[in-house]
């Protein structure tokens, strides 16, 4: 029989002498699409809610579309609570981030944006709140044009 030299944290569960029930984000769960648009006009450090998540989901790799907005312009995407509250944590401990996702995200010219995509980038983030992603524009004077936001994430 093969042996392991290490476990991740799903296999240990499911080797473990009581079998730790998993999770569907886990196991099993479905794969769903979260889908928003908006085309407008906006500038610098306008923030636009683009994607609902819902809670208690984990977060594939996902996408940004975009038309060009011009030259230098930038774009971060990031997290808020859809409550309102500020906090995307039920204990009130992790704040609405702006960059949550990815940061200077070049957008000048039409393109795709890879986001939720690394480590780094919260892969596999599970919100126990339902969010919503945001868009932030970071340079001046961005000319106006279509955001296109695709989130995959896994559930029950």
């Amino acid at each position: 029989m093969k042996t392991f030299d290490q476990d991740s944290e799903q296999v240990a569960k499911i080797r473990s002498a009581d079998y730790t029930q998993l999770r569907p984000y886990d196991l099993y769960g479905r794969k769903r699409v979260c889908y928003g648009n908006v085309t407008a006009d906006l500038a610098e450090d306008d923030v636009v809610g683009l994607i609902k998540i819902p809670r208690d989901c984990r977060v594939l790799p996902s996408l940004l579309a975009h038309t060009a907005f011009g030259t230098g312009v930038t774009a971060e995407i990031g997290v808020a609570a859809q409550d309102g509250s500020g906090f995307i944590d039920k204990a009130g401990t992790i704040a609405d981030d702006d960059d949550f996702f990815a940061t200077g995200v070049d957008v000048s010219a039409a393109g795709n944006e890879l986001f939720a995509d690394t480590v780094a980038g919260n892969l596999g983030y599970i919100f126990e709140k339902d969010v919503i992603i945001t868009i932030t524009l970071e340079s001046a004077n961005p000319a106006a044009g279509t955001l296109v936001g695709v989130a995959e994430i896994a559930n029950d």
